[in-house]
């Protein structure tokens, strides 16, 4: 089967009439994870309450780390058997295997979807599609984290030529290796593109996978509406704030009722959301532009001890035509890149030549703050022993203060704070398992003061976000401890 039998081929509708939608995108909503029976049931009955049909729970979870939560397994499957028993919905989860498969079936999973990072190999979609044949259960394929349209349809292909007529696509956002505003980046013009090699596959939209946090979940269904999706898969959970997997971009049953009782189609909604990526690839800008100016100051100081001049035309030219054919295979046109680097490199030279001097001396810049907030780290400490074994979900922010005069007259990092090392170090502690917040937070607090001997004082805070306390209801319980530090 070619790409462009897809022009062709019809699928099968996915749901009986009963669970249809008429007029409206389809909703699939539940949680990230099933993490016990008692949190499947309670989200299900408040998602029945608001008429969800079709209901959606993680029972294998692909993680990044070993150490992770990674999904309650086999066990799981029964849960969502009651779920369907008591609620009469749909009940659907993710396979990347075919034993995960041959499990679902055994059960009778009602639907199955595939994640990202298994749509991107080609051998285990073939394995799925394997194990897949022969049933009739509808199938969903979500794209790779990578942008490659290919290698999405590539795998549909697969699941068509071994027999499944019950597919649809899943857009949850590609990872094109910067940090943006979202989670992942939508890139809207590939799913136009998608629409047009296959216009009879119906294609969901995954906005919590996109937005990472609940916040930007209204502008992204208002942007679902107005490029008519044909369904939305959210992530619904009982508490949030307890969830093992994914917290901050889940919403309680009550939230997803009253956003999509409100959502309109909006080509505004769309429109906020591309500026605020803009803002977001605007502010990396300022940020490589920076980090090149350093490097010219190192560049000077190496030109001066070989006694070369500033400008080297020859290395100039050799360097605007490189950056030139690397423009034109972006489409970026040759003026533009051009006179945007005829304008870098000048003030390359410039500094180089030391001809830009600061001459507002009227300001103290005696000391500087770095703040390091909401980091988010899956760890093992607590007291009691499921928190040992099970792990939790713990944000940490730090601020750190110390004199910057020198790092912002020299612009060399080595006379302040790296950041980066900042948290690599909060990384490392954060991996040893330690019974007490307090404990853990006055180690951190001293291999700061060791690690960076500029700092003056710091402070950080600790918050367990799913404490072993019953009926907690609350963000979390935090602790926070400030350092002086002495300096002889």
């Amino acid at each position: 089967m070619k790409m462009s039998d897809l022009l062709h081929f019809t699928a099968k509708s996915l749901w009986p009439e009963a669970y249809a939608t008429d007029n409206t995108p389809q909703l699939i909503a539940g949680p990230c994870s099933a993490e016990s029976r008692e949190q499947v049931l309670a989200t299900a009955e408040a998602l029945d309450h608001h008429g969800v049909k079709l209901f959606r729970a993680g029972i294998w979870k692909p993680r990044t780390y070993p150490g992770q939560f990674e999904g309650v397994g086999e066990k799981g499957l029964p849960w969502l058997t009651e779920v369907r028993k008591k609620y009469r919905m749909l009940i659907g989860t993710e396979v990347g295997n075919a034993k995960h498969v041959e499990l679902a079936l055994r059960h009778g999973i009602d639907f199955v979807w595939i994640g990202a990072r298994t749509t991107a190999s080609p051998f285990a979609i073939q394995e799925i599609a394997e194990a897949l044949k022969g049933s009739d259960i509808p199938i969903l394929l979500k794209n790779p984290l990578s942008p490659s349209v290919g290698l999405w349809l590539g795998a549909l292909l697969r699941l068509i030529e071994a027999g499944s007529k019950k597919v649809a696509l899943i857009h949850r956002g590609f990872d094109i290796g910067t940090h943006t505003a979202l989670r992942n980046t939508p890139l809207w013009e590939l799913i136009s593109e998608v629409r047009q090699v296959a216009p009879s596959i119906s294609i969901y939209l995954d906005p919590s996978h996109i937005a990472g946090h609940k916040n930007y979940l209204p502008k992204l269904i208002q942007t679902a509406y107005h490029l008519h999706y044909d369904g939305l898969m959210l992530e619904s959970h009982i508490a949030p704030n307890k969830a093992l997997t994914d917290p901050a971009q889940q919403l309680t049953p009550d939230e997803l009722a009253k956003l999509l009782h409100t959502a309109t189609p909006s080509e505004v909604a769309q429109l906020e959301l591309l500026r605020d990526q803009l803002t977001t690839t605007d502010n990396q800008l300022i940020d490589r532009f920076a980090h090149r100016r350093l490097l010219s100051q190192e560049i000077a100081k190496v030109k001066q001890s070989l006694r070369l001049q500033p400008l080297q035309e020859e290395q100039y030219q050799l360097r605007l035509q490189q950056l030139q054919a690397t423009a034109e295979e972006y489409h970026i046109p040759a003026d533009l890149l051009s006179q945007l680097y005829q304008l870098v490199h000048r003030d390359s030279l410039e500094i180089q030549s030391g001809e830009k001097k600061c001459t507002n001396t009227n300001f103290s810049t005696s000391q500087h703050t770095i703040t390091l907030s909401g980091l988010r780290f899956f760890a093992y400490h607590g007291l009691l022993p499921h928190e040992k074994r099970i792990g939790n979900t713990f944000e940490l922010n730090a601020t750190l203060h110390f004199p910057a005069t020198e790092v912002m007259k020299s612009g060399n990092l080595e006379k302040g704070i790296n950041y980066a090392e900042v948290y690599q170090l909060l990384q490392q502690e954060m991996r040893i398992p330690t019974e007490l917040l307090e404990t853990l937070t006055y180690r951190i607090l001293q291999r700061l003061g060791s690690a960076f001997p500029l700092l003056t004082s710091a402070t950080v805070t600790i918050t367990k976000l799913a404490p072993p306390i019953p009926s907690f209801d609350g963000e979390g319980v935090s602790f926070t401890a400030t350092a002086n530090y002495k300096k002889e």
